[in-house]
């Protein structure tokens, strides 16, 4: 049995396996159009179906191809770097604003620096 010579239910396993390799992959593409960035904003939908495709590999494949394992570890990759992407944002990143107390304690300086000074007159057109 060649290395491509699959079956079609092999076939459709390889095209989803596919899907979120090509969705990780297409924003790394300096393109400003719709299509290429509309990948940059579901990271975590794309990083859970690599993680259904790795479950799905063993369970459903027939061959026993190097594409599959080829598939698997780019989908291994993809949930690595989706992860990346998303550290940022989570309770695991470290903060990089300052807490609420101090922000309003700067707030409040600023608001009271700005009503001590005098009120300047609007320049007439």
């Amino acid at each position: 049995m060649g290395m491509f010579d699959l079956g079609v239910r092999d076939w459709l396993l390889m095209a989803l396996m596919a899907l979120p390799v090509v969705a990780t992959l297409l924003p790394l593409i300096p393109a400003a159009h719709w299509s290429v960035r509309v990948f940059d904003f579901p990271r975590l939908q794309i990083a859970a179906l690599s993680v259904l495709c790795m479950v799905l590999n063993p369970l459903f494949k027939q061959s026993d191809s190097p594409l599959f394992l080829a598939m698997e570890l780019l989908n291994l990759g993809c949930v690595l770097y989706q992860f990346k992407e998303i550290h940022a944002y989570t309770w695991l990143a470290k903060k990089q604003v300052l807490d609420y107390q101090a922000l309003t304690m700067i707030a409040a300086s600023a608001y009271s620096i700005a009503m001590s000074s005098p009120p300047t007159a609007m320049p007439k057109n």
